[in-house]
């Protein structure tokens, strides 16, 4: 519900879409420089897709904890036996995975701007989430605020196949990116199409280049004059046999004192592909991933590629991962919540992970059984104990050390000792 500035209902009524209630914006197109951009075209550029396919399946790996809290506010990770555990870790819906579903979320937040779900509840348990329903269209979905209230209008499509086409906030789980009015996220595409559509202009330059000729342009001069006819009847002739890849081995037979000059390569395609080089680090800059993450030429070394994969995780990542998870717990109980578990990402090489767990089992931090798991083996029968370092103990039996500190804890003194008789 959405308040004035004195606390009352907002009464006037305002729509948000990203351009139209339709396909207009996925399907249709800016033009620039020649070149139509829109998501449904630039997600065909190599270098967007490359940028999406690493962002989407570097999210979409990260499995889904879910975890309940107890009156006291402690946190623990939910049983398997959950009403909830499958929909929520598992499989949303009866046709994705969570990794389908969260690879379609950043692919839909890189294009668009916004992911939008319908959420199906228990007919009986409202608070029972049965399944969360995508958009395929996220350009199709528009947004009113009417009497304080938000209202998603989603048009019928046939692969969802929805009962209605009006609905509330509470059953609409909208994920957004960056927003410059609060209600839906920009579309980087639509922000970026400059850059963008001089890269596709770049690579389809490339294409015509190697469709026309393989060899640098040049002309053919000969002493006699031909007429409109000879001239067409040769350079057909000619085209048909020497122009594309296909012949570009072939050699060339003129007659009549035909002669072929050739075109020096200019500054300018000399240049073609640094400039397709640097299209394509700015297009990386847009969506904040290393060139390298692309398999993009770069400057880094060995020695650095550990510090690049953090700061890829730290600055890339995390803010997705926060911007889905918190909008998916708006939706869920007070006593539930999801995570992505994003360990794995931040575990280095073999010997980094072993210092680190032997670093926290002698500091009664971890025990055998959770080292174990993390590192994808299973628990062992009495792993699930803590334990201290003994190499200086000389206090006595570790059973009596025990014995103290529960009494101390309990602020039991101890048994008086006995003299000897």
């Amino acid at each position: 519900m959405i308040l004035d500035k004195s606390g009352n209902l907002l009464t006037s009524e305002k729509s948000f879409s990203n351009f139209s209630n339709d396909f207009s914006f996925m399907y249709g197109a800016q033009t620039i420089a020649g070149i139509d951009v829109s998501p449904a075209s630039a997600h065909k550029h190599a270098i967007v897709y490359a940028c999406i396919r690493a962002l989407s399946e570097s999210i979409g790996q990260l499995p889904v904890r879910l975890y309940t809290y107890d009156p006291t506010g402690n946190r623990t990770l939910a049983n398997r036996s959950h009403p909830m555990f499958k929909v929520l870790t598992q499989a949303p819906n009866d046709f994705q995975t969570w990794q389908d579903m969260l690879e379609m979320i950043v692919t839909h937040l890189n294009l668009d701007g916004n992911f939008y779900a319908v959420i199906n509840r228990n007919t009986r348990n409202k608070n029972k989430i049965v399944q969360f329903i995508p958009i395929p269209n996220p350009s199709a979905v528009s947004i009113t605020v009417k009497a304080g209230c938000l209202t998603y209008d989603i048009p019928q499509d046939a692969i969802t196949g929805l009962s209605k086409t009006k609905f509330t906030a509470d059953e609409i789980l909208h994920i957004k990116g960056p927003s410059t009015d609060g209600f839906m996220g920009v579309s980087p595409i639509r922000h970026a199409a400059k850059a963008i559509a001089l890269s596709m202009a770049g690579e389809q330059h490339g294409e015509e280049f190697f469709n026309n000729s393989a060899t640098p342009n040049g002309y053919l001069s000969t002493p006699d004059e031909l007429s409109p006819e000879a001239a067409e009847r040769f350079l057909n002739a000619y085209n048909g046999n020497m122009q594309g890849l296909r012949n570009s081995s072939k050699t060339a037979l003129f007659e009549g004192g035909m002669k072929w000059n050739s075109i020096a390569v200019n500054n300018r395609d000399a240049q073609f592909l640094e400039t397709r080089n640097f299209q394509k680090t700015e297009i990386c800059s847009i969506f904040r991933v290393p060139p390298q993450m692309v398999f993009q030429e770069a400057d880094v070394k060995y020695s650095n590629v550990e510090q690049a994969i953090l700061s890829f995780h730290r600055d890339t990542l995390v803010p997705l991962m926060t911007r889905i998870v918190n909008k998916i717990n708006l939706h869920l109980d007070a006593d539930l919540e999801i995570d992505l578990d994003d360990r794995h990402l931040l575990r280095g090489d073999s010997k980094t992970q072993a210092e680190v767990h032997s670093a926290l089992f002698k500091m009664s931090a971890m025990t055998v059984n959770e080292i174990r798991l993390n590192s994808g083996l299973e628990a062992i029968d009495g792993g699930d104990v803590l334990a201290i370092a003994t190499n200086n103990t000389t206090l006595g039996q570790l059973t009596d050390l025990d014995q103290i500190q529960s009494l101390n804890i309990q602020n039991i003194p101890p048994a008086p000792t006995l003299p000897e008789a």
